[in-house]
């Protein structure tokens, strides 16, 4: 197995701008997402907005046909589950695992500072905890190209307490095979 890959200005301009309409937190978005009461049972609002058909077909497009993307031609890539996700103050994401062959994590805030928390890290093959922060525009990546009917899936990972005032806006992007 081998560690997340990190990628700065992953998106294009044109991806990103599509994407600034989910950067909004709406009256609508005071909900918890699925298994974020169990792994943050404290946090007062994590919500996730959906991609339109046509934001997510562009996305989907952008990451199958750019060759710089370590999702070229990967034809599982058309069948993923891809959200942006809106996390306030307060807010960490204890250690858990996807549970899927791929995953991206792509920060949306462009205004984030490193005072405000919420850094992405995992604990690596040595067990060794390693630490991203959170910077617009940079790609979490892992890709599992274990076999995956043995169910290795990939690290543990987390996220660091959001301190700030600032709005978390995250890119959550997950292939699952099988089950």
């Amino acid at each position: 197995m081998k560690d997340f890959v990190i990628v700065d200005n992953f998106f294009s301009e044109d991806i990103l701008s599509e994407l600034k309409q989910y950067c909004l937190v709406k009256p609508f978005d005071a909900t918890n997402v699925g298994r974020w009461k169990e792994l943050t049972p404290d946090v007062n609002l994590v919500s996730q907005e959906e991609l339109s058909v046509n934001s997510r077909l562009l996305l989907c497009d952008y990451l199958y046909n750019t060759p710089t993307t370590p999702f070229y031609k990967n034809k599982l890539i058309t069948n993923c589950k891809v959200g942006v996700y809106k996390i306030l103050k307060g807010c960490n994401l204890y250690e858990h695992r996807d549970y899927c062959v791929i995953s991206l994590t792509v920060y949306l805030s462009e205004d984030w500072d490193s005072k405000d928390g919420g850094n992405f890290y995992y604990i690596n093959s040595e067990g060794k905890k390693i630490i991203v922060k959170n910077c617009f525009n940079r790609a979490i990546i892992f890709i599992n190209d274990e076999n995956i009917k043995e169910n290795s899936y990939n690290y543990t990972h987390g996220f660091t307490e959001i301190t700030g005032d600032a709005v978390r806006y995250t890119l959550q992007l997950f292939v699952h095979v099988g089950k």
